[in-house]
């Protein structure tokens, strides 16, 4: 553990922040401006950003902001992964309650104290709310991602329960407790997503129920482009492979659609014929726009969950 600055008194921490950092130098700024500057008193809170060995200055940001801020802190994790990162974060914190936080994620002020109030009347996991802007940009994909969910989505009204799946870690929080009895994340999965939904799905068997919060309210900073965002479906496909392999009763649950891989592979390739004509047949470019993108996307997922 990390010697606690002497501005900051354990007993009183009410909440720490786990903040894993790769290359995010355009917005971390902005990230740590505003989980620094919460209606919460810096008394109560601690930040843990840990960076998972960023090539840009993101590390030269966080050491500058940890010699301005009594309870920031900030570490180096060479092994890479989010969970890795995560991990190490964890095993920093002092309080009795953890908040996941994304390191391109910009929290409202009222952040945190909208975790802790979520917390009185509740023993288990608080996933927040996140939105982006995708509706807002030129991007047809972006807005396909906005429209379908196909990313995030939060099916419950605020305060209702959401089960395993939306184990979002984002913006989620965790008694460290429960954290401890089900454990930290699994450091074998080593690309990318799934690892969130390992972890949430272990602490469901100790009793956990997600209680979403729609007031903890962030603004994800997040603007994948199609190729690179199909790669991380790509190797997703193998994460989930691993999901299924360690759980396999979980297969009944995460699976592809029926005649997989023909219906898949059959319907991208459809869409991908009919992508470039889209803007020729208004009345349906939407509709080829988001078969396009989401079969595509499925394709992809699949050939990574059979190593393809």
């Amino acid at each position: 553990m990390h010697n606690i600055c002497p501005m900051i008194n354990k007993s009183q921490l009410k909440i720490s922040v786990v903040i894993p950092v790769y290359n995010e130098s355009e917005v971390l700024e902005q990230v740590l401006d505003a989980i620094l500057n919460q209606t919460l008193s810096s008394s109560f809170y601690e930040v843990i950003a840990v960076d998972n060995n960023s090539t840009d200055n993101s590390f030269e940001i966080l050491k500058n902001y940890e010699e301005r801020y009594s309870n920031f802190f900030s570490f180096k994790q060479y092994i890479s992964g989010s969970g890795p990162t995560r991990n190490t974060g964890v095993n920093y914190t002092q309080s009795e309650l953890i908040l996941f936080l994304d390191g391109d994620m910009i929290a409202d002020s009222t952040l945190l104290e909208e975790h802790i109030l979520a917390h009185e009347d509740h023993y288990g996991s608080v996933l927040g709310y996140f939105t982006t802007d995708w509706k807002e940009t030129d991007s047809g994909f972006l807005q396909f991602l906005a429209d379908s969910e196909i990313q995030n989505a939060f099916p419950v009204k605020d305060r209702g329960i959401v089960n395993y799946e939306h184990f979002y870690t984002g913006n989620i929080s965790v008694p460290k407790e429960l954290l401890t009895k089900a454990g930290i994340f699994d450091e074998n999965y080593n690309g990318y997503g799934v690892e969130d939904i390992d972890l949430g799905y272990r602490l469901y068997l100790y009793g956990d129920k997600i209680k979403f919060c729609k007031t903890a309210h962030a603004i994800h900073k997040y603007s994948p482009l199609f190729k690179p965002y199909k790669k991380k479906k790509y190797l997703a496909g193998k994460q989930l492979r691993y999901l299924v392999t360690k759980f396999p009763h979980l297969s009944r649950i995460f699976t592809f659609e029926r005649y997989a891989p023909y219906s898949i592979l059959l319907l991208a390739t459809l869409f991908t014929v009919l992508f470039p004509i889209r803007n020729f047949v208004p009345l349906y470019t939407k509709k080829i726009n988001s078969g396009f993108y989401y079969w595509t996307i499925r394709w992809s997922m699949y050939c990574g969950f059979m190593n393809w």
